[in-house]
């Protein structure tokens, strides 16, 4: 997988998860049990912004930052997703971050400035709600912003192993460390190569490894969840430095790298409070599936031209056998046919938010 796979790949991802998002917004006014969904549009949220981190779209990261901010509000309960502004609000931030997306994969190098310009009201907005949130109505003017972050600023040691296949997949090692920078400081940094002898060597295989020290107000799961897209390719071990005294890296981190059972694995958590079990759908280009029902109807054709010569040469064991390949060729038929079917629940889906925003406009 190239670069331009994977944006493609990350283009198509972010638009599911934007039209789930969106769904669970249009959901979230009709139940009492909101934890779960609020849960759901947190999650999309966070894995666009660390996707699009990988790109250095910027733009995508830097709004979707105010958006999964609110989220993270919400979820800590210092604010009301009942709140039907809210909801109308983050449903416009969903449409921004859509158009985001289409301006990234339009391929411009840049995103335009009409366009940014548009998502400004709405990061007031977001951030209005921030502020509701940090500065309680009896106290508005004790809390200093600068020196609450510095007494909750945490310092940590990374112990991160690369595997041998993250190259092959299409992920560049540096874009994790970049990204680590956008919401902390890394004071130290230590590469490591675990490199074979030279005729054990696999020039396509990544053999390398970091120790970073690092400095955030993000805690563990923040930093964990940067490298939620390697958690099956990567070894990966964080040590808190309790104090400003603690040794470096080296003597913090043990030498060797075991797998911590309280991590989060990427195929069974993203959040710790949160179980999801793997997904067993899978992503199958439309061209590939078009060229598995013309070979599928290629089969039935040559099948049949068979049959008729194993009918003239009057073999009985032949014609049974032809027999049985002919139902095993209908039965691969019929399931390939169904691949392209569309359950219809996904369709009328699409008409929520229609319905949803006409009568917002008819009650207003």
């Amino acid at each position: 997988m190239n670069l331009d796979d994977a944006l493609q790949t990350f283009i198509l991802e972010s638009r599911e998860l934007l039209g789930e998002m969106e769904n669970a917004l249009l959901a979230i006014e009709q139940t009492d049990e909101k934890d779960e969904l609020i849960n759901a549009i947190f999650r999309a949220a966070h894995t666009i912004k660390g996707s699009a981190g990988l790109f250095s779209l910027d733009p995508v990261v830097a709004f979707t930052h105010d958006v999964e901010s609110v989220l993270d509000q919400v979820r800590a309960g210092h604010l009301n997703m009942a709140d039907k502004p809210m909801v109308l609000l983050l449903l416009s931030c969903c449409d921004h971050m859509g158009r985001l997306v289409n301006a990234a994969a339009s391929g411009q190098s840049e995103f335009a400035a009409d366009l940014l310009q548009d998502g400004e009201p709405l990061s007031v907005q977001l951030q209005s709600y921030l502020l509701k949130s940090d500065l309680p109505e009896s106290q508005p003017e004790t809390i200093h912003p600068a020196t609450e972050q510095a007494s909750v600023l945490g310092r940590w040691c990374i112990s991160l192993k690369f595997g041998p296949d993250v190259h092959k997949n299409g992920m560049d090692p540096l874009s994790f460390i970049r990204y680590l920078g956008t919401f902390g400081e890394i004071t130290a940094l230590t590469t490591v190569e675990t490199m074979p002898p030279t005729d054990g060597m696999d020039p396509e295989a990544c053999y390398l490894g970091f120790e970073i020290e690092f400095e955030t107000d993000a805690g563990r799961e923040a930093i964990e969840q940067v490298f939620e897209f390697v958690r099956d390719d990567c070894t990966l071990h964080i040590v808190p430095i309790e104090s400003q005294n603690t040794s470096p890296i080296k003597t913090a981190l043990p030498t060797s790298m075991p797998d911590q059972p309280e991590l989060a694995t990427g195929k069974n958590i993203q959040n710790h409070e949160l179980v999801v079990p793997e997904s067993r759908s899978i992503r199958v280009d439309a061209e590939k599936l078009d060229q598995l029902i013309n070979l599928v109807g290629g089969l039935i054709i040559a099948g049949a031209s068979v049959n008729l010569i194993a009918k003239k040469a009057q073999i009985s064991e032949l014609q049974d056998s032809i027999s049985k390949l002919s139902m095993l060729v209908e039965e691969v038929r019929d399931s390939a046919l169904q691949l392209r079917m569309v359950k219809i629940g996904v369709s009328f889906k699409r008409f929520q938010r229609v319905v949803h925003d006409r009568s917002e406009e008819h009650t207003s």
